[in-house]
């Protein structure tokens, strides 16, 4: 073989590595932007068998998988806090953090910059937010309002 010909082939294959790690890295980056939910850890668990009432101002990630009776804030304006709410959590308050996740049942308004809705949420109230992902089954009883100007499109 020529060694012109080898140099070309030895360049593709370096190229085609490099291509892939680019691949990889570019796919993981993505998804762990795509979820904000998964990626969090959740310190705060108020779990099936437990029963809560009165107010909370959360300052960490919560999920909530019992029966929650009150207002859960978090704490300060530029808080990211993440609130996860199981299929068997029931919430009957109102909601304010950056992003939430519900599986349950919320009997409130809600206000976060991302709302999730999945499959068998639940709100009963208003959603103020800037994003809200409406998985199929989920349902809103009230109305939505969204809190900024809608994206450009891309």
């Amino acid at each position: 073989m020529p060694t012109r010909y080898k140099m070309h082939l030895l360049f593709d294959c370096l190229a085609q590595k490099i291509q892939k790690r680019k691949i990889m890295k570019l796919d993981s980056l993505m998804s762990t932007q795509k979820d904000v939910f998964s990626s969090k850890s959740y310190p705060t668990i108020i779990d099936g068998s437990t029963r809560f009432k009165g107010d909370l101002e959360l300052g960490a990630n919560a999920r909530i998988d019992g029966n929650f009776v009150g207002n859960l804030v978090a704490q300060g304006e530029d808080t990211q806090v993440t609130l996860v709410i199981g299929r068997q959590g029931s919430i009957h308050g109102d909601i304010r953090c950056h992003s939430i996740q519900i599986s349950g049942t919320v009997h409130g308004n809600v206000q976060a910059k991302l709302v999730e809705l999945r499959n068998g949420g639940v709100i009963e109230g208003d959603v103020l937010y800037d994003d809200i992902e409406l998985h199929q089954g989920g349902s809103i009883l009230g109305a939505l309002k969204r809190t900024q100007a809608a994206p450009s499109k891309r």
